[in-house]
């Protein structure tokens, strides 16, 4: 799915207008990780519980661009090989218009069916390093 359908994302203006629009798709920068966090943060704004948040660094082929993905109020699995790398790349789906609960807005999955990676998470923000 191209990036240019997932306006609910925070920041995905921003990124659309500096990315090409060959690059404008997140299975190109699924096989370079840079870096993934995982940790509880408060969340002030809305439920003012403990939320999990994925942080991503993630770069295309080239190295040339380098985008920052954080997912909040995250639920499901990742699991992957050491050996052989982490994928080759993820889609990212908004489920908001098909009736699913708000925190379970976004679901993203590894784009190799031999990967288990599918979590769901309430919000997004996006931002081109």
């Amino acid at each position: 799915m191209s990036m240019k359908k997932l306006t609910g994302i925070h920041g995905m203006d921003k990124v659309l207008e500096k990315l090409p629009d060959d690059l404008q798709y997140f299975y190109k920068f699924g096989s370079n990780i840079e870096s993934l966090n995982y940790e509880k943060k408060f969340d002030y704004e809305n439920s003012f519980d403990e939320i999990s948040v994925i942080g991503m660094i993630l770069a295309d082929n080239s190295g040339k661009y380098r985008i920052k993905l954080e997912l909040f109020n995250v639920t499901g699995e990742i699991a992957f090989d050491m050996l052989n790398g982490f994928f080759l790349g993820f889609t990212i789906e908004d489920n908001f218009d098909l009736g699913y609960e708000i925190i379970k807005r976004y679901r993203i999955t590894s784009a190799e069916q031999d990967i288990s990676f599918e979590v769901f998470c309430e919000d997004i923000s996006i931002e081109l390093l």
